[in-house]
């Protein structure tokens, strides 16, 4: 019998050698159009006038990895169709987005998300925000390299360690060497094979299976049909409640709080061009989403009396939407090779956007405050020399945790889950919460982390099993055993959430109450703990007056020129209105901005050092 390796055939791999070799071509396109160009503002923002329609595709191509291609079919396969309610999540980040943090960052001009915390709170913070942001962010990017290549790695000729040097060096390659505009351009036509390929994938599965009425007879029997579960315990793992407002907070994080994102709305001329581009942005978002979703459902119709985990044709939970590829198409050279291609775009654009961001923040936040007078020359090359290092870096952690047990698998998980609520905190408050001033914003976050990291880190250790997943079958198998099998290592690859079925060890009830929570809330539990923590310390250190605050740091929850001035100051929160003009060009210039805060912080610099010594 023909392996299913050997499915894999010459077109399958011209098709899937084609994606790399197209973006290795944009970035060098991209390079000599702009050879003579020596700015890093051409570099990291594309010169800030790139149309919002090629944007808006870059977005959402960069949001959607492998992971996601890969992982949420499989979330869907093995919990339901309950989280559907995640494009639920993305409809509240994207109206948070347009209508409250575009207009901040797009009005301040940053060049670094966190520059903004330098501005509203104190410098160190921007420079600790800045380092936990990049670590999450490599962390992240390792794992998009690492688990869709372990998954095609078992279902194709491609060696893991091959694949990840390709994928980390072609990203690198056209980033470096191409800049913002060949990653947003080479997002576009990967979002290209990333539908058709995922679109075959479904089709296909209908077809064979046999229409829709069979797929939902499926789901019913398995119990997969339940979008419904509307139970409010937070120890559900999968529910509408935990998945909708979890994954609010954990996309709001990776949009308005990271810097792969706020690029991509600098990149736009305009405040207006900025939301268009995110506005439009919801529609691949979805759109692949709810392929993704679908997918899912067929694969369990398709795999539902023999799943092949169980009868040990796939080893680990996550190679089974390839695997799925290769059984549809396995008499049409070329389609799996086509999903293979779209896995991997998704990969390809993730990493380039990540890579391309932490140069940024390296650059922005820790060199050039350092060296400010660098020509512009000097700062270019420094930018891609650093471009080049995280790709390095990427590669390198990709293949550490190839090497990694499942215990270090799911610290990293955890690592890259918990970082984020905690910022998002910090940007609330900044935005919203004119009397919270650093040392109050210092208490919240160090509060934030600690409740996140220990609950996180103890429910690893204690083994903690809060898993809904849902009956699986090899009834139909034509196999002759079957030994007794545990859902070892069984990844769900989603948001790097992991799902292992083992044996609870014991620990004290109400702890156990405590670390069942489920990990998609991890994000709702550092934000408000750090917006707890931020109060709780003014009330000891004092809370700042709102009527001296600088109105350009803040968004007032309502606000309309035919408003009362009295309500307006009322949802400003007391920050006084903006001093407006005839021409309605009346921000404070960026660098004017920051020196007017930078005045008041220096003089807070002695106090703020004497708060960290030891006494």
């Amino acid at each position: 019998m023909e392996s299913v390796k050997e499915q894999f055939q010459a077109l399958d791999f011209a098709i899937f050698g084609a994606v790399f070799i197209l973006s290795a071509t944009v970035g060098i396109l991209f390079g000599y159009k702009d050879r003579k160009s020596k700015s890093t503002d051409n570099y990291y923002f594309g010169g800030r006038k790139i149309s919002p329609i090629p944007v808006a595709v870059s977005i959402a191509v960069s949001f959607v990895s492998a992971i996601t291609v890969i992982g949420v079919p499989v979330e869907v396969y093995m919990f339901g169709t309950v989280f559907i309610w995640y494009n639920v999540s993305l409809l509240m980040t994207n109206a948070v987005a347009l209508i409250y943090y575009i207009p901040v960052f797009h009005r301040l001009q940053l060049n670094s998300v966190y520059e903004y915390l330098e501005l509203r709170f104190h410098p160190v913070l921007r420079k600790i925000t800045s380092v936990m942001g990049m670590i999450n962010t490599m962390f992240y990017l390792g794992l998009t390299v690492y688990i869709p290549s372990l998954a095609l790695s078992a279902v194709t000729p491609m060696n893991l360690y091959l694949t990840i040097a390709i994928t980390s060096a072609t990203c690198t390659f056209y980033t470096t060497v191409g800049g913002m505009k060949a990653v947003i351009w080479t997002d576009v036509f990967q979002f290209l094979f990333m539908i058709v390929g995922t679109l075959s994938i479904l089709i296909k599965g209908i077809l064979v299976v046999g229409g829709f009425d069979i797929i939902l007879s499926a789901a019913e029997r398995g119990q997969r049909n339940n979008f419904l579960t509307l139970d409010p315990d937070p120890r559900i793992r999968s529910s509408a409640w935990s998945i909708t407002f979890g994954f609010f907070f954990v996309t709001c994080y990776e949009t308005v709080c990271n810097q792969i994102f706020i690029q991509r709305w600098l990149s736009c001329r305009t405040i207006r061009n900025s939301r268009i581009a995110v506005g439009v942005s919801i529609i691949p978002l979805i759109l692949l989403s709810m392929i993704s979703i679908a997918s899912g459902i067929v694969m369990y119709a398709y795999y539902e009396g023999c799943d092949p985990l169980l009868s040990k044709n796939i080893y680990k939970i996550d190679q089974i939407m390839p695997r799925f590829a290769v059984d549809l198409f396995h008499d049409t050279p070329g389609m799996a090779g086509l999903f293979v291609a779209a896995a991997f775009c998704g990969t390809l654009s993730t990493v380039s956007s990540g890579v391309n961001a932490l140069s940024s923040l390296l650059v922005m936040d820790f060199i050039l405050p350092k060296f400010q007078n660098l020509t512009p020359k000097r700062k270019l090359i420094i930018s891609k020399t650093a471009s080049l290092f995280f790709g390095a870096l990427v590669m390198l952690l990709a293949y550490l945790l190839s090497l990694s047990q499942s215990n270090v698998m799911q610290a990293v998980s955890s690592i890259v889950g918990f970082i984020g609520g905690p910022i998002l905190g910090l940007f609330t408050m900044g935005i919203f919460m004119p009397w919270i001033d650093y040392k109050g914003s210092f208490g919240g976050l160090l509060l934030g982390l600690a409740c996140t990291g220990w609950i996180g880190i103890s429910a690893m250790v204690y083994s903690v099993v809060n898993s809904s997943a849902l009956p699986l079958s090899t009834q139909a198998c034509n196999i002759t055993t079957l030994t007794n099998t545990t859902l070892d290592k069984v990844f769900t690859i989603y948001n790097t959430t992991l799902y292992t079925e083992t044996t609870e060890k014991s620990s004290p009830s109400l702890f156990n109450v405590i670390y069942s929570i489920s990990p998609f809330l991890y994000g709702v539990l550092g934000c408000t703990m750090t917006l707890v923590g931020a109060h709780v310390t003014s009330i000891f250190t004092g809370f700042s007056n709102p009527k001296n605050a600088k109105e350009k740091l803040f968004v007032p929850l309502i606000d309309n020129e035919i408003l009362p001035e009295k309500m307006r100051i009322y949802f400003r929160f007391g920050v006084p209105l903006p001093q407006a003009t005839k021409s309605g060009n009346n921000d404070i210039p960026h660098e004017e901005m920051k020196m007017l805060c930078t005045t008041e912080q220096k003089a807070d610099m002695e106090i703020f050092k004497q708060t960290l010594e030891p006494e």
